[in-house]
């Protein structure tokens, strides 16, 4: 067992908290929407966030890894206006990426694996024809 000691003292440094899966769904979402380039550091990569990736690069958004960072240049997003994009197994790359295709008045089929295309999309179902979509 480790023992940690607080005098009083003040404390310099730095502490890095591991990123958020969440959070970097949003940021790179976020970053693609943004006009101009964004740097997302750190991160760290799985499969969700590979599928969040994959669904901005397939509506046009211009996405570069490099080492721990997201590079994302906003200023193509929506360029793709007919785009399948595959959720793979994540249920929030499905659910954000729903809403921003239609807002962004793109003609996209979504596609998944495991027990994502089983999951509820009432919602969606429901609300997006009274906007024009689905």
């Amino acid at each position: 067992m480790s023992v940690v000691r607080i005098t009083p003292k003040i404390l310099k440094g730095e502490v890095t908290s591991p990123p958020s899966k969440s959070a970097t769904h949003r940021a790179i979402i976020c970053a693609a929407l943004a006009k101009g380039k964004s740097i997302i550091t750190p991160f760290v990569a799985s499969a969700d966030i590979t599928a969040t990736i994959n669904a901005m690069k397939s509506l046009g958004t211009l996405i570069e890894i490099d080492g721990e960072k997201i590079i994302i240049d906003g200023n193509t997003t929506f360029s793709n206006k007919d785009c399948d994009i595959d959720c793979y197994e994540s249920g929030s790359t499905l659910r954000f990426l729903i809403p921003i295709a239609a807002a962004g008045g793109c003609n996209a089929v979504f596609t998944g694996r495991g027990k994502l295309p089983t999951r509820p999309l009432d919602t969606y179902i429901n609300l997006l024809p009274l906007h024009g979509s689905l």
